[in-house]
């Protein structure tokens, strides 16, 4: 198929998509990203074995969301992109927070829709980072202009809840038992 009246036209889907396939997931290594997920049944234990097929449109999206986080960065007042692998007994939580500072963990949300409120996704995780970074305040940011200035306005904060941390992670150890016998 022609995509324009010139000759020099390039087609990258195949390259980009072989770029972002055979990210698979990890028994006994589960991402904060999609614990949510897990917990309440968008991702089956079949899925998860399987791994993930992006999407071109998927695999834009995330790269626009990566190229606005990393204007954010210069911006910060913390560190940025701090990664940590958290012990679960016989498996690992790992995260990567936004911005970390003395006090917060400060979450950035840049997708083209505009909010009022976190998706229950987003809380959810900036709840998990809490106890995982131990820090006592989480902000979820969504940079906005608003009359002409360039805002980061405050969707949610949530506080640290050891307990409710815990909590979850039983039930994360549940799918992870259902994993370790799956197809036995």
């Amino acid at each position: 198929m022609k995509l324009s009246n010139n000759d020099h036209s390039r087609d990258l889907t195949d390259k980009i998509l072989s770029d972002y396939s055979g990210n698979r997931n990890k028994i006994g290594r589960y991402s904060v990203s999609k614990i949510w997920g897990i917990l309440n049944g968008y991702l089956t234990p079949e899925q998860y074995i399987k791994g993930e097929d992006f999407t071109l449109e998927a695999i834009l999206r995330m790269n626009d969301g990566t190229m606005k986080h990393k204007f954010l960065e210069k911006y910060a007042i913390g560190e940025t992109e701090i990664k940590k692998v958290f012990d679960c007994r016989d498996f690992v939580i790992v995260g990567k927070v936004d911005e970390l500072t003395d006090e917060a963990v400060i979450e950035y949300k840049t997708s083209t829709k505009l909010y009022d409120k976190p998706k229950s996704w987003h809380s959810f995780q900036l709840r998990m980072y809490l106890t995982m970074f131990e820090r006592p305040l989480g902000i979820i940011y969504q940079p906005k202009i608003i009359n002409g200035r360039f805002i980061l306005d405050t969707l949610g904060t949530s506080r640290r809840n050891d307990t409710w941390f815990w909590e979850q992670i039983n039930k994360l150890n549940k799918f992870h038992e259902e994993l370790k016998n799956y197809g036995k």
